[in-house]
């Protein structure tokens, strides 16, 4: 399994908002790479909410798990319910289609 976090500051308002034209999205496209490379059981990335919505990122977890043969879910957790931080992070879990997972659960109280 492939776990990965990448530069956020393409993504957030205190980096920019530039989204794949900020140079700090490169690592994003070194994961699906690498993940492609290895061609691992799954794959859990981490980023800040606005990967739900940034077009390359969805575009490109699109293409990996169609090339990969995968299946994945994604969330937003508010991970202050558990954490002592206020921390809004999205989530993203691909995995082999026929393991039925069809949700990341939200986190306890």
């Amino acid at each position: 399994m492939l776990a990965s976090g990448f530069h956020c500051q393409p993504l957030s308002k205190q980096g920019g908002q530039r989204g794949q034209a900020d140079s700090r999205s490169k690592p994003f496209h070194a994961v699906l790479k690498m993940a492609w490379e290895q061609q691992g059981s799954a794959i859990l990335l981490e980023n800040v909410k606005g990967a739900h919505d940034a077009g390359y990122i969805q575009d490109g977890i699109q293409r990996l798990a169609w090339s990969l043969n995968m299946d994945f879910v994604q969330t937003i957790l508010t991970l202050d319910r558990t954490w002592p931080c206020r921390r809004t992070r999205w989530w993203m879990l691909m995995k082999p289609v026929e393991y039925r997972i069809h949700a990341i659960p939200d986190l306890p109280e």
